[in-house]
């Protein structure tokens, strides 16, 4: 099988539709099992992948197997990490007053999905009112978490060992406006009408910033949203045209008040040099001055090939 048959066939397991033939000679069964690991790995979906394969009489390698185990016992231990995050978060927010609301895996996985560690997360992302960015950013630092850069997105890092990447964000996808009752909706987190909100923005997100490289685990999102919800499923969109990462900060950015983007703008171009190394992962370490200069011409290589 080559990568686009193998990822068609990995998605027809997951989502159940099709049924995945068994034998050994065909399908699934006879494609490389490293290969399909990987593969699984790289689209967010190996927990849920074996949790799949332990419902079926589908025997790979063990140490397939082994590593799709140990996806999931990672994830799990993960999602915990999160949600205990995610609350000590919430209750500051909450106590200083500031509506906010779960987005992408912190919206998911411990109310769609049946498993939180069937849905893999690494970061949170918590979407904010602009003109309360900045509070939420200075509040985020009274718990601990170092401000790293802001783009169409302010990046903090912290939690336990500074493990956790907290994504605050105050648009839609695509840098478009709020066009929501953020303070009712933060309070209705349970709703029919937070479940809505929540499946349109996933698929703006997929396909307003990942058109070209969308990952399985957000497909599964939509697919466990769309069945969730039913008849009160929200119409398809006319269409939601792919922006850029210079054109959907730039969109953003705009939304923000003024003495906010002149605090944070030096981030644009000279965020941390924790999130220089985190980034770029130089070599040697030493040399991770130099990479700013990388990353400005990366902007302007960016800004030069649109104009």
């Amino acid at each position: 099988m080559n990568q686009n048959e193998l990822l068609a066939a990995l998605w027809g397991l997951l989502s159940g539709a099709e049924i995945p033939p068994l034998d050994p000679a065909s399908g699934l069964a006879s494609a490389a099992p490293a290969a399909l690991a990987a593969l699984a790995e790289a689209h967010g979906v190996a927990p849920l992948l074996f949790k799949r394969l332990s419902e079926l009489p589908v025997q790979l390698a063990a140490p397939v197997v082994q590593t799709l185990e140990s996806s999931y016992y990672q994830s799990a231990g993960r999602a915990q990490l999160l949600k205990a995050e995610l609350a000590r978060l919430a209750g500051a927010f909450d106590q200083a007053g500031l509506p906010w609301l779960p987005l992408k895996g912190a919206a998911l996985a411990w109310d769609i999905y049946p498993d939180p560690a069937l849905r893999p997360m690494n970061d949170l992302d918590l979407l904010v009112a602009p003109r309360d960015l900045l509070a939420a950013v200075r509040l985020a630092a009274g718990l601990g978490y170092r401000f790293e850069k802001l783009s169409y997105h302010a990046l903090l890092r912290g939690g336990p060992a500074a493990a956790i990447p907290l994504e605050l964000h105050w648009t839609l996808p695509g840098g478009l406006p709020l066009n929501i009752d953020l303070a009712n909706l933060s309070k209705n987190l349970r709703s029919k009408f937070f479940e809505r909100f929540t499946y349109q923005y996933s698929l703006e997100h997929l396909l307003r910033q990942h058109a070209a490289s969308p990952r399985l685990i957000w497909r599964y999102d939509l697919l466990l949203l769309a069945q969730r919800l039913g008849d009160s499923l929200p119409p398809a969109s006319a269409g939601s045209p792919a922006v850029t990462f210079l054109d959907n900060t730039k969109a953003s950015l705009r939304q923000l008040p003024p003495g906010a983007l002149l605090r944070l703008s030096g981030s644009l171009l000279f965020p941390s040099p924790a999130y220089i190394q985190w980034r770029y992962h130089p070599q040697p370490r030493w040399t991770w001055p130099l990479y700013y200069f990388k990353r400005a011409a990366e902007w302007l290589g960016e800004i030069v090939g649109r104009s």
